[in-house]
């Protein structure tokens, strides 16, 4: 009797023994459920943030993009003779200074460029800066499709590209109308490029 016992379990350790490893496989199951269902919210989680990162960066590069100033002026092309005939200040022997307004225009190449005093250019840039502040030490004369002489100013980084041009060479002409005086507009000239001359308006 004590022999059997002891070689022998009892029936509720031995029903208990072939539990536990069935027990254990579905505690192992489960966790690795749980842990799996864990990772996939984290996954989702994950891409949520980056979808949402995504949207925002694109939404401020729109925002920044409309907020920023073109990079190049929005010229507005113009009747240089008409300009020539009308813009004179309101009285004599003053100018009439403005923010100055990006402007195109045909005209000749009457004289080079040469360095000339441009002190008052200056003095009325001061009032209405440019971005980038331009380094002028030249003007040249030009002749208008109706035949008006037109000083004006010339950026430096033009002087030597219209010197090669030559006088009488006709070209689109890229510059701020910055005042008016006594002669017409005060031009300055940031730009050019060959081109003939549009037929003169009547």
């Amino acid at each position: 009797m004590c022999t059997d016992a002891l070689s022998r379990p009892s029936s509720s350790r031995a029903g208990a023994w072939e539990r536990t490893p069935a027990a254990h496989a579905d505690s192992r199951r489960a966790t690795h459920g749980d842990s799996m269902k864990n990772d996939s919210e984290k996954r989702t989680a994950r891409l949520g943030v980056a979808v949402l990162t995504a949207l925002l960066l694109a939404l401020a590069g729109l925002a920044t993009a409309a907020d920023a100033p073109p990079t190049e002026p929005r010229y507005q092309d113009i009747d240089i003779d008409r300009l020539v005939a009308t813009a004179r200040p309101e009285k004599a022997g003053t100018s009439a200074i403005f923010r100055p307004m990006p402007v195109r225009f045909g005209a000749r190449i009457k004289q080079e460029p040469r360095k000339r005093d441009v002190e008052y250019l200056y003095t009325a840039l001061s009032f209405f800066p440019l971005d980038p502040v331009p380094e002028v030490s030249h003007r040249m004369f030009l002749d208008t499709p109706g035949g008006h002489p037109l000083p004006v100013y010339v950026d430096d980084s033009q002087v030597e590209g219209l010197a090669r041009l030559g006088v009488d060479t006709a070209a689109t002409f890229y510059g701020w109308h910055v005042y008016n005086y006594s002669k017409g507009p005060a031009i300055l000239v940031t730009g050019f490029e060959r081109a003939p001359l549009a037929p003169t308006r009547p």
